[in-house]
């Protein structure tokens, strides 16, 4: 099922993918294929704030908010700006063959970023949009 198009994700940001001298993401933080994003309103409507999900690897992850229609946007554009095909959908992935323990307790938030039709230049592009177009970014911890 897709998710509505102005809803907020989130992604985690490992801190050697942050751009100290720039502070922001760098593309490699958005180079995992099926990109694992979390869904902020499911989890505050729960009264789970991201922070508790930062856990096991994931402490001390920065973050980077995009709504669903960000994503699906940067794709077109990075398809237009190169002339090749680019297209992704945002899809609700709760199985647990997408969400480790520890973070199955929040499974219902789970969202995958999927391309539908891609080409590596475009897909280059796409992860540098990414990395410039987020609404709000959060440091690692470590910065």
């Amino acid at each position: 099922m897709l998710v509505p198009s102005g809803d907020t994700l989130c992604r985690f940001i490992r801190p050697r993918d942050w751009s100290k001298a720039q502070n922001r993401p760098r593309p490699s933080a958005f180079k995992q294929e099926g990109l694992s994003v979390w869904h902020k309103e499911e989890l505050l409507a729960r009264n789970v704030p991201l922070e508790d999900l930062r856990i096991e690897h994931l402490a001390g992850y920065g973050q980077a908010h995009y709504t669903t229609g960000d994503f699906v946007q940067l794709a077109r554009k990075a398809s237009n700006r190169t002339k090749l095909p680019l297209s992704v959908q945002v899809v609700w992935r709760p199985e647990d063959e997408y969400v480790a323990e520890p973070w199955r307790q929040w499974n219902y938030a789970h969202v995958q970023v999927e391309t539908v039709e891609e080409d590596k230049e475009a897909l280059r592009v796409f992860r540098q949009q990414l990395s410039l177009k987020a609404r709000e970014i959060i440091p690692p911890d470590t910065i």
